[in-house]
């Protein structure tokens, strides 16, 4: 029986970035007024954040 790969989105950040303008990259984007944030369940219960660095150190300490 093949296993299925899956995931909870509950527990992934949705980030939009621009890469280029490096917007929520490092600090929050003053061009993105829209997007008020992200936040995932964790053990440790919910985790908030704006930034792709900030999720990316909830992933492994940094």
């Amino acid at each position: 029986m093949e296993k299925k790969n899956s995931y909870k989105p509950a527990t992934v950040a949705f980030v939009p970035i621009s890469g280029l303008a490096g917007d929520n990259i490092m600090k929050p984007s003053e061009r993105m007024t829209w997007f008020k944030g992200w936040n995932i369940k964790k053990k440790e219960g919910i985790i908030n954040g704006m930034t792709l660095l900030e999720a990316l150190k909830t992933i492994k300490d940094i």
